[in-house]
């Protein structure tokens, strides 16, 4: 086997029967270190950290560890109700489509669906982010803090901007007359400036949106999802025990 031998430990020349290096078959001694296998550790260590810091920022991306670890296309079980939803989502081209699930209840498979969907191209490599609709409230008010380093007006258009967005929830939050103003802002840049890659789950039906937050947002997420709405209202809560 081809050995490295470093400058300043030519000098070895016998090293005691068996005392060899598994990996490289470099003599041992114990006052070196095997330069090859340094270097391995070194780039075993760097590939770890990286593999970390991947995780992590899709752990971010994905809105937390439970849709990470459990919002898995080989972890759900489809319905009758919810098949047509995983086909689509399966089938899903972020470049010129938008999808929208929802019912009333919660537990039946929306937020699972809609990760699923937006996963397989984040782990791709695309940008994106699965968010509910306070969290994007809290980034934009963060924006008023004396220290802050962006205006609300970069955070909503480094928001509208994504490749791929997930409003998970929609209809949980308040209907303050500011989070009204804010979601519209996201709405409406999302229908100005990408004709896909939205997936929206909420407890409204578009039209029950369009009643509870007026035309506005209603007609704009008509023209965002209207093509392809899926609704859940007929599955049972499967976080329930059977």
């Amino acid at each position: 086997m081809l050995k490295r031998f470093d400058a300043s430990l030519q000098k070895i020349l016998v090293s005691p029967a068996g005392e060899y290096c598994s990996v490289c078959d470099y003599p041992k001694e114990r006052r070196v270190v095997c330069v090859h296998c340094l270097d391995l550790a070194q780039a075993r260590r760097y590939e770890k950290k990286k593999t970390q810091e991947q995780t992590l920022a899709l752990v971010e991306r994905l809105g937390g560890w439970r849709p990470y670890e459990e919002y898995l296309v080989t972890r759900f079980r489809p319905s009758t109700v919810t098949q047509p939803a995983l086909d689509a989502c399966l089938r899903w081209d972020y470049h010129h489509s938008n999808l929208y699930f929802w019912s009333a209840g919660s537990g039946t498979g929306k937020s699972h669906l809609a990760t699923i969907a937006a996963r397989r191209y984040i782990e791709a490599g695309v940008d994106g982010r699965v968010v509910k609709p306070n969290e994007l409230f809290r980034e934009v008010r963060a924006t008023y803090d004396d220290d802050a380093t962006e205006s609300d007006g970069d955070v909503i258009g480094r928001i509208v901007r994504l490749p791929i967005l997930v409003l998970d929830d929609l209809g949980t939050q308040k209907d303050t007359e500011w989070n009204l103003t804010c979601l519209y802002e996201f709405i409406e840049g999302r229908n100005s400036h990408r004709p896909g890659g939205l997936i929206v789950t909420a407890n409204l039906s578009l039209e029950q949106a369009e009643k509870r937050w007026g035309s506005r947002i209603g007609s704009r997420l008509h023209q965002l999802c209207g093509k392809l709405v899926f609704d859940f209202s007929g599955e049972r809560d499967h976080r329930r025990a059977e």
